[in-house]
């Protein structure tokens, strides 16, 4: 056969095979390739277009190795939980570690103050405090644990590609958080205080002319400040009151906390406190002093507010 036809044929049997990929490409695409891989991640620190499988930690012991690649003392303190601790300055932090039972999650939770006597201890102003620095520290959240009876700093995160490293950013970050506010959980700096003082000097009476008069505030101004109620040794309240109109309420009931904050008004001796979170309490208000205060909710006993010193 001439050299042309057989140049020809070959160029003929090209034409066709590549005419024959190109429709096997045309009917690949087709195919959502994303389907087969829904289980992976594209793995960044690969080359292009590798992928890697989505790593979990999945029981504490795995958690353990992890702190103590980056020079944690840990041990195993449950199926899933480790425990350790974290040295900042003059203080020694006990962190416990968290497997949640669904695995997707770890909290980190950084313990500060025991708690012997709540009705004591664990004052108004103190849960006031926890909330504020709370709402500043987000997501880390100040609180009390009433099984562990210690004031706490926890944070949660995602169980998903979890290392050494990140476990150790994360107790850093909260120890840094606790010393700068150790002053409103430190027991024994509240304890300082409370020791008796000299008293200072009576002032003498201020005296006036039948012609002064003194401004009366209306119930709304009086209960500006914080204030603490209990019902029992597991039950109380805490709330503080702005001259602006606004509320923040903690209500405590055997360990566990609830947290509200919003608007209130004082009419006809009535207060009533609407919260952000759907809440709505009113009640009869008794403005008995400086000092204290009855409130009445409907359907339930009267509570004594005490201001907070």
């Amino acid at each position: 056969m001439p050299r042309f036809h057989l140049l020809l044929i070959g160029a003929l049997l090209l034409t066709r095979s590549h005419s024959t990929f190109a429709a096997d490409e045309d009917l690949f695409s087709e195919i959502r390739t994303n389907l087969v891989f829904d289980h992976v991640t594209p793995d960044r620190t690969a080359g292009a277009g590798s992928i890697r499988s989505a790593r979990r930690i999945t029981d504490a012991e795995a958690l353990r190795d992890l702190l103590k690649v980056v020079g944690f003392e840990a041990k195993v303190g449950g199926d899933r939980s480790v425990v350790t601790q974290k040295q900042l300055g003059k203080w020694t932090f006990p962190v416990l570690v968290l497997l949640s039972d669904d695995e997707t999650t770890v909290n980190i939770v950084l313990g500060l103050s025991t708690i012997k006597d709540v009705s004591k201890e664990l004052t108004s102003e103190t849960l006031l405090k926890f909330m504020t620095a709370s709402q500043n520290h987000a997501p880390a959240i100040f609180s009390y644990h009433s099984r562990r009876q210690r004031t706490e700093l926890s944070v949660v995160v995602k169980n998903q590609d979890l290392t050494g490293q990140s476990l150790r950013d994360e107790i850093n970050r909260l120890a840094v958080i606790a010393r700068d506010n150790e002053v409103m959980w430190d027991n024994s700096q509240a304890a300082d205080k409370a020791k008796p003082t000299a008293p200072a000097p009576a002032a003498p009476a201020p005296t006036t002319t039948p012609t002064q008069t003194t401004p009366t505030q209306t119930d709304s101004e009086k209960l500006t400040g914080r204030w603490s109620a209990a019902r029992s040794d597991k039950e109380a309240f805490a709330v503080e009151f702005t001259a602006g109109g606004t509320f923040k309420l903690v209500y405590i009931n055997d360990g566990q906390q609830t947290r509200s904050s919003g608007t209130f008004r004082v009419a006809e001796e009535l207060l009533t406190l609407t919260g952000t979170d759907g809440l709505k309490l009113q009640g009869k208000l008794t403005v008995r002093s400086d000092s204290e205060f009855r409130f009445q909710p409907k359907d339930a006993t009267e509570l004594v507010f005490a201001r907070a010193k």
